[in-house]
């Protein structure tokens, strides 16, 4: 599963992110981050990323070259990968020509301020990768107990997938934001009931699709 790159940037460690070119391309998915620190820049690259990820640099190895900078963009956009996050160290802004290449190409370049950390970018962007699998999993087998006339025990098995401690009396409730936008509201809601709310180990909530189910 993935998360567009408009939704990672509602992630707590994203708020300084600023975007500088390629605004077409928030819908971009991204299915994992990587760290792009190396001399040997243009292999790495080749190597090791593709489709659907998500680079966060701070260019050291090009601090004293901007031919090399831009090199590895044009690199990282012929990947195919879906963005690119600058921690402003060495560059606080790019070259315009590459920034309009940006544009055209739909590939968002973020620059970000020393006070976010790789390690947190990471943790919070595959953090909600795995959330949405996750739901996206639920979702499917509550689908499944909905639309299919299946048996009894693929029903008890289904249902005990969704919520393993099932008991003989229990409560479905549904409910669904006023004003649905996207999936930010429920996941901070998620977030609040599962960090600040005492859910007994008999209750499951989880997003299904634009509202969450509590049983």
């Amino acid at each position: 599963m993935s998360i567009t790159i408009a939704e990672a940037l509602k992630l707590s460690s994203l708020r300084s992110f600023e975007l500088i070119g390629g605004e077409w391309g928030l819908d971009n998915k991204v299915d994992k981050v990587g760290i792009l620190e190396y001399e040997n820049a243009e292999e790495v690259i080749d190597e090791q990323f593709g489709k659907n990820d998500f680079v966060i640099i701070s260019f050291f190895y090009a601090r004293n070259d901007v031919k090399i900078l831009k090199e590895s963009i044009i690199s990282l956009m012929n990947a195919g990968v879906s963005g690119l996050a600058i921690k402003n160290i060495y560059y606080k802004s790019l070259p315009e020509d590459i920034i309009s290449l940006a544009t055209e190409k739909s590939f968002p370049i973020f620059i970000f301020d020393r006070t976010a950390y790789f390690e947190d970018i990471i943790t919070d962007i595959m953090d909600a990768v795995r959330n949405k699998d996750k739901y996206e999993i639920l979702a499917t087998k509550v689908d499944v107990l909905i639309k299919n006339n299946i048996s009894k025990s693929m029903v008890r098995e289904s249902a005990y997938d969704i919520n393993s401690p099932f008991k003989m009396n229990f409560v479905v409730a549904f409910c669904m934001v006023k004003r649905y936008i996207n999936d930010n509201d429920i996941v901070k809601i998620l977030e609040y009931c599962s960090t600040r709310t005492k859910l007994s180990i008999n209750h499951s909530i989880f997003k299904y699709r634009n509202g969450i189910i509590f049983i």
